[in-house]
């Protein structure tokens, strides 16, 4: 039984680097040739929006149908690498112990599990001053 907690506590580990790597994730995407930009969190929540020098020549609707499809782009990117890495911590647990198993042994397992980090919402750039030209 002491190989199936130490197996355990290794998933633990793995899936709290996992969860703390995914809290990092960012995830960009641009339209209409670079002049809408758009950077994701983890969650797919826009921590940045930027426009080109050149974004005047788009119409509002424009701009805005670009802003919406970057951000669908970005967000389906930041998910893909999300999953990937929260699969990659989950494999590692093939063959090792169900939590089910471990309730004699570990009654409160559950309250062994940290909570997920809070994922920043700041802007990956060191500037948050929206009104910059690039």
């Amino acid at each position: 039984m002491d190989e199936q907690i130490e197996a355990s506590r290794d998933a633990l580990r793995e899936m709290c680097e996992a969860w703390n790597k995914r809290a990092e994730l960012v995830a960009s995407a641009s339209e209409k040739g670079g002049r809408v930009s758009v950077t994701v969190d983890a969650l797919g929540t826009i921590v940045e929006t930027r426009f080109s020098h050149d974004v005047g020549e788009l119409t509002y609707g424009e701009i805005a149908s670009a802003i919406t499809r970057a951000t669908q782009r970005a967000a389906a990117e930041v998910k893909q690498r999300s999953d990937a890495l929260l699969a990659a911590a989950t494999n590692g647990q093939a063959g090792g112990p169900m939590i089910d198993e471990l309730s004699g042994v570990l009654p409160d397992f559950m309250s062994l599990l940290p909570s997920q980090p809070d994922v920043s919402l700041a802007p990956p750039s060191s500037s948050t001053a929206g009104d910059e030209e690039w």
